[in-house]
This record gives structure tokens, C-alpha cells and sequence, in this order.
């Protein structure tokens, strides 16, 4: 039987669809619990809702109180006020689970990183720094990937998909970050430091991929989440 090779798109859409309906199941949940609770929301997530649905009421003039609203959700009778109260999945979030998880599975030690604990470029990009200044640094790096003989890969993840919008933005934020590493390495030339973009989706013709080429180096690349080495 042949094996199914999945692209990044896929595998981004199959986890979006898992998250999606992960997150209407936990408003049914979220639902019950306070119904259990005699109408009161004892978590964040439950006062969340509350508020959602005392809003939705509002906005809609309907002849209901929140308990009702409740009770048709845990009873499936109102399944639109179940995907509209679900929380809203951001599409980088999901992008950059799929890049982490893929390259994880691939046998790469890298990790998702948090702003505060990030490294960025200074203005003129030849130093690393960990404060963030308005105006004086860059944005944070997203990926650390821990490679052999200590040497050490700092990553941007973009994932753009031909029917949002950005694309531009984008394009313009990755050539930014590859000139910056280039500068950092021409000034660093000694350090055990190398850098890439890793971008994945439909959007990137050959043509934005050929002019990105032109701003990279032995240690600067540019790569998806099947090419990177």
C-alpha cells in the first residue's frame, strides 16, 4: 500500500479542522459546567462565555435568558451559537504547531520560542539582544533549532495561503530578516550562529522564491518544513 505524503498545507489544515472542532466541543463543556453550577462561571473560560452570550442576546433582541442560550447548546439545538461562541484560531498559531511538530518529527531539536525568551537583532544587526526596544530592534526570532557542535539555528516561520491577505507584508518581513542575518553573520563571521526562513503555504510563486535566494547565504537559507536540513 503507498504510503500518503502530506504537504505543510495539508498537514495545516488537518490540524486546523482537529482544533476547530476541539474548540466547539469545549463550548458544549464550558456550557454544562455552568449549568452544573447554577448559571455562574467559576472559570476564565466560563466568564468568557457569559459574557459572549449575555452580548449575543443583546445584539439580537432575543426573547431568551442566558440559561436558555446554555441549554441549547448542551442540548446541540442551537449549533450556529456553538460555532460562534468557539475561540477563534489564529492561523499563525496553527502554522507554527505544524512547522514545529514536522520538523520535530524529523528528528530536529527545535523549539517554539516566547518573546520574552527570544533573542532578536539590534538596529544595525550586528549584535543578538534579548530587549525588546521600540524602533531600535527587530521582531523576536520564532524557532531555536539546537544543531551539532554547538552550533545554534535561529529561525523566522511564515505560512501564507493564496486566499488570505499579507502576502506583501510578509514577502517584505521575510527579505527584511535575511538581510539582517546576512549583516550578522558578515560582522560575526566566528560565531556558531546560523539563521533561516522557513516559509510554507501556497502563496510563494517561483519568482518570490528566486528573489529570496538572492539575500541568503552559507548560513543564511531559506527552506520549508520539508526542505530544512
Amino acid at each position: 500500500m503507498k504510503t500518503e505524503i502530506l504537504t505543510h498545507s495539508d498537514r495545516y489544515w488537518i490540524t486546523h479542522k482537529l482544533k476547530v472542532k476541539e474548540n466547539q466541543k469545549n463550548v458544549v463543556k464550558w456550557s454544562q459546567e455552568i449549568l452544573d453550577n447554577g448559571g455562574i462561571g467559576k472559570t476564565k473560560r466560563q466568564k468568557e462565555l457569559l459574557v459572549k452570550i449575555e452580548n449575543y442576546i443583546k445584539r439580537n433582541y432575543l426573547d431568551k435568558v442566558v440559561n436558555d442560550v446554555l441549554v441549547d447548546i448542551t442540548t446541540f439545538k442551537n449549533t450556529y451559537a456553538i460555532v460562534q461562541f468557539a475561540i477563534e484560531i489564529t492561523r499563525q498559531n496553527i502554522s507554527e504547531k505544524v512547522q514545529v511538530e514536522h520538523l520535530k518529527s524529523k528528528g530536529f531539536k527545535i523549539n517554539k520560542m516566547g518573546n520574552a525568551s527570544a533573542p532578536r537583532f539590534s538596529k544595525d544587526s550586528t549584535k543578538l539582544t534579548y530587549k525588546k526596544m521600540e524602533g531600535e530592534t527587530s521582531r523576536s526570532f520564532d524557532y531555536k533549532v539546537e544543531k551539532e557542535n554547538g552550533y545554534i539555528d535561529y529561525g523566522l516561520g511564515k505560512t501564507t495561503f493564496s486566499q488570505g491577505g499579507g502576502q506583501n507584508s510578509t514577502k517584505s518581513e521575510i527579505v527584511q530578516f535575511l538581510n539582517s542575518a546576512l549583516k550578522y553573520c558578515e560582522s560575526n563571521p566566528d560565531e556558531k550562529i546560523s539563521f533561516f526562513a522557513l516559509i510554507d503555504g501556497d502563496s510563494y510563486t517561483k519568482e518570490d522564491l528566486l528573489g529570496f535566494s538572492k539575500h541568503t547565504s552559507e548560513k543564511v537559507r531559506v527552506c520549508n518544513s520539508d526542505t530544512y536540513l
